[in-house]
């Protein structure tokens, strides 16, 4: 008896709906045959044969490549969640998250669309090698005649600089590392990977080595045996352990070994460094005459700092973006989308969803040396916040940090890879000096009663210059300095009009910031006493604005927009009490 659905549509009798059920499976069976082909071609990476499967689409306008296998290939990191909804590939400061049976691909956070979704199939992923390998600087070349795929990693020539003195930078595929050396080194052997110089002037020797882990050794236990190792080979001569040191270089524990050799009456400096990378130990092994010791040591110390293992490593200089794990584990999720190298001017609003479980999120903001840092609350999973980019034109690298609430007492490491969300490098097309018209713990230039007096202070004014000169003018008619004082913050000075020196100089600042006027805090130390100003940054350039000079002498030009450079020459140690 045939039976009916809810909207009154006959259905087929349960044969004949199997049998039209069988033949529809082997319809798309025969599809999938057709449109993605497995004709046996032979893969080749950097000219060597490797087992890579791979799909073809009809006529070649795609290739697929087993999704693991092609990492594995190319040593790149890899994740396929669970349910096979995302896979994410990371090399070389790439990072591609494509989602198996839909046509989108995310590279370093952007969106794009492919011609049509990868196959798709339980069990399988496959990897649309045309569109993803030039990201990873890969050439591809498919050969349909000879049915090969060649797949080579682009020439890479990079040169940097460390004391004035210029390196290029060296990349060994089949190690999966980068190391800067000196531009006028080159290779020394076809047989091992040694570089260096060796001239009637100058001799120096390096020596990089990769090594199977399989017994998976500590790093301290290799040290040791190394130690060992080098104690019975150089035996006959004089072998003096002069400095180890432990190093962090691309985000991996290391161990530098440096020794003294007197042998044949010529004394030679050693240095080993190791680091061991999950089952791989890397050893670089430096060789110099003892009497050149500190020049070399400069630059066996630029060569060790710039190691990377290129696979793990993200290089802050250049474009990146990576998604770590507390990503998804905290289900982070912006409305905006972000990506590397995205430009801004001078700030990045963000704003996005996560678990409700999280309170803060932290931000990093690095450019070079220079670092900032500032906290975007979320309140029931979500935040909305503006991120600056306070460090003037170009690169600037973000870091983004959270973990679900901890008890107040336990210590958070929010720079740790387990903490961190987000990294990517961001460009500002704004020069503004806005790092310092920004608010920092002790320069509360963002609460709203500083706000509303450094208005009410400046009213009447038209320029910065105005505005500068009114506030020095103000300090000295209203502020009074204690130097026993308890008030010691910028706003127990705006409750009181008096403090303690450096909280009405913080307050000076706090009111300059206040009003969008770049302005920093210095001390330094003039025969046995200590003194501390401001700087200013007006008409394009830093001027010294000393209010507490002004106050204690009541003058109101002499110690208003003074030479930085009159203020260097007169006081030692000189510190900056602001970011």
């Amino acid at each position: 008896m045939a039976s009916f659905d809810p909207l009154g549509q006959r259905l087929l009798p349960p044969q004949k709906f199997m049998k039209k059920l069988l033949m529809l499976l082997l319809l798309i069976m025969a599809f999938v045959s057709m449109s993605f082909g497995e004709e046996g071609y032979e893969v080749f990476y950097n000219g060597q044969r490797v087992d890579l499967p791979l799909k073809t689409v009809s006529g070649e306008a795609e290739v697929y490549g087993d999704f693991e296998k092609f990492a594995r290939t190319v040593q790149a990191q890899f994740i396929l969640d669970s349910e096979e909804s995302e896979a994410v590939l990371y090399r070389n400061n790439t990072f591609v998250k494509y989602f198996p049976g839909k046509p989108l691909v995310a590279v370093n956070g952007k969106t794009f669309s492919l011609r049509e979704p990868p196959p798709h199939i339980p069990g399988e992923t496959w990897v649309p090698l045309r569109f993803i390998a030039p990201y990873f600087g890969i050439d591809l070349v498919l050969d349909t005649d000879n049915r090969t795929l060649r797949m080579t990693d682009q020439k890479r020539m990079t040169y940097r600089t460390y004391e004035n003195y210029f390196y290029q930078t060296t990349v060994i595929p089949e190690y999966n590392i980068s190391f800067d050396i000196p531009y006028f080194w080159g290779p020394l052997s076809e047989d091992a990977y040694l570089y260096g110089r060796d001239t009637a002037f100058e001799e120096i020797l390096m020596e990089v080595k990769m090594l199977r882990n399989l017994a998976d050794i500590s790093l301290d236990e290799f040290t040791r045996d190394l130690k060992r190792s080098l104690f019975y080979r150089f035996q006959e001569a004089d072998l003096k352990l002069e400095a180890e040191e432990k190093m962090t270089l691309s985000g991996f524990s290391g161990r530098m070994l440096r020794y003294r050799l007197n042998a044949s009456q010529e004394e030679t400096t050693l240095i080993y460094y190791i680091t061991k990378v999950n089952d791989l130990i890397y050893e670089m092994v430096f060789q110099f005459p003892y009497d050149d010791g500190n020049y070399q040591l400069g630059t066996v110390d630029s060569i060790l700092r710039s190691f990377q293992v290129e696979t793990f490593a993200i290089n802050p200089q250049d474009e990146h973006y990576v998604e770590f794990a507390n990503y998804n584990n905290l289900s982070l999720n912006f409305t905006r989308e972000i990506y590397s190298n995205l430009q801004v001017d001078s700030f990045l609003p963000v704003a996005g969803t996560c678990d409700p479980d999280v309170s803060r999120i932290y931000v990093t903001v690095e450019k070079g040396t220079e670092r900032f840092s500032q906290v975007i609350p979320v309140v029931e999973g979500a935040f909305e916040g503006a991120i600056p980019l306070p460090f003037g034109l170009g690169y600037h690298s973000l870091t983004l940090s959270g973990a679900k609430d901890t008890p107040p007492t336990q210590h958070v490491d929010f720079n740790h890879p387990s903490e961190v969300l987000l990294k990517v490098s961001l460009i500002n097309l704004s020069d503004d000096f806005i790092r310092y018209s920004l608010a920092e713990s002790n320069i509360p230039s963002d609460n709203v009663h500083i706000i509303t007096m450094g208005k009410l202070i400046t009213r009447n004014t038209l320029t910065d210059y105005q505005r500068a000169y009114t506030l020095y003018a103000y300090f000295l008619e209203n502020i009074t300095l204690e130097k026993d004082s308890e008030i010691r913050t910028a706003y127990e000075v705006y409750l009181n009009s008096k403090g303690h020196p450096t909280a009405v100089l913080e307050y000076f600042v706090s009111l300059l910031r206040s009003l969008e006027i770049p302005a920093r805090l210095f001390k330094g130390d003039f025969e046995g006493t200590s003194h501390a100003w401001a700087t200013v940054y007006l008409n394009g350039n830093w001027r010294v604005i000393d209010v507490l000079k002004g106050i204690e002498t009541g003058d109101y030009y002499q110690y208003f927009l003074l030479s930085p450079e009159k203020y260097e020459d007169s006081y030692d140690n000189i510190t900056s009490l602001t970011q």
